[in-house]
């Protein structure tokens, strides 16, 4: 067994709710925009693998209801699941409890999630 060493990471998350539509198929953009898509950028701060990413097109990230399912494309290749819920009707908390990282300088090659943040949540700052 492997033991792990916990690293203090601190994460600046940046989404935006609209975009337009992507065909998960062929990529091309389609020409209608959709309120449930998000976009936007990662900051973190600690990590040894990455220091930024932005949204990304396929697999598109998303708020269903309350759940928010945002997925950033990492500087190193790498890719940040971040998944939870908004928690109250301001949609001022999103509840993570976990981001996964898949790939890249801190990942297993193959895909396997390998590698994980452990977050209380992410607040909205003004």
């Amino acid at each position: 067994m492997v033991g792990t060493k916990a690293v203090p990471v601190t994460l600046q998350v940046t989404l935006q709710q609209g975009g337009t539509v992507t065909n998960p198929g062929n990529g091309a953009a389609s020409h209608y925009f959709s309120n449930a898509l998000l976009t936007g950028s990662i900051k973190v701060q600690g990590s040894p693998c990455f220091s930024s990413g932005v949204t990304q097109t396929t697999p598109a990230s998303a708020v269903i209801g309350n759940m928010v399912d945002a997925r950033f494309l990492m500087d190193d290749g790498s890719t940040l699941s971040l998944l939870g819920p908004l928690t109250d009707v301001t949609e001022g908390h999103i509840s993570t409890g976990i981001i996964l990282v898949q790939g890249g300088n801190c990942g297993d090659p193959t895909g396997v999630p390998t590698n994980a943040i452990v977050v209380p949540g992410l607040d909205r700052q003004s």
